[in-house]
């Protein structure tokens, strides 16, 4: 049976209910509404595999242990909320990830790719470059004056986090994601 997968960096809920406080104050305070996401469905995504087969998710598992052995895990930390994606007319509106948390999580990608190609995984990677983010909330394109200024005041700093394999699936009430595996960083 074919997945459609992706392998995701996972807030702890402290910092989750955090950003919750500050996406309702924003949202108050916006001239059009939009529709966030829940928080349960925050997360950075580290690779997108697209659809799999369910027998990748052995040798995802052990790509994610290799790439995570003697790797020297970091905090992560928050910057900004802004609408994405950058340099075009907003259709999201995205929480970025600091510069700092950004080159570690891509460093992580990078050993990540690196043993998902090793297992023989095939999937059509990204090649630009990596800059973290989550997307906190989806619409059809429009201009950014249509809402006004987003005024982000708090900035997170998380020393907790899971990295998940995900699976997504879409039926009439939306896209779900349910957690294959969990690596905890506690």
């Amino acid at each position: 049976m074919k997945r459609r997968l992706f392998i995701a960096i996972i807030p702890p809920e402290a910092a989750l209910n955090e950003i919750e406080k500050e996406v309702k104050t924003i949202e108050s305070r916006l001239k059009q509404p939009v529709k966030f996401e829940p928080k349960e469905k925050w997360h950075a995504t580290l690779v997108f595999l697209g659809e799999q087969d369910e027998s990748v998710i052995p040798k995802v598992r052990e790509s994610l242990e290799s790439a995570l052995h003697g790797f020297e895990y970091k905090p992560l930390s928050t910057e900004d909320i802004l609408f994405a994606p950058p340099h075009h007319e907003p259709r999201m509106i995205w929480l970025t990830l600091s510069e700092n948390t950004s080159l570690f999580l891509a460093e992580l990608r990078g050993k990540l790719v690196k043993e998902l190609k090793k297992q023989g995984i095939v999937w059509q990677d990204e090649v630009r470059e990596f800059h973290g983010h989550i997307t906190l909330a989806k619409f059809p394109t429009r201009k950014a004056e249509d809402f006004g200024p987003l005024k982000w005041v708090c900035a997170n700093r998380c020393d907790e986090y899971a990295i998940e394999l995900l699976a997504s699936s879409s039926d009439d009430t939306g896209t779900h994601y349910t957690s294959i595996l969990r690596i905890a960083r506690e």
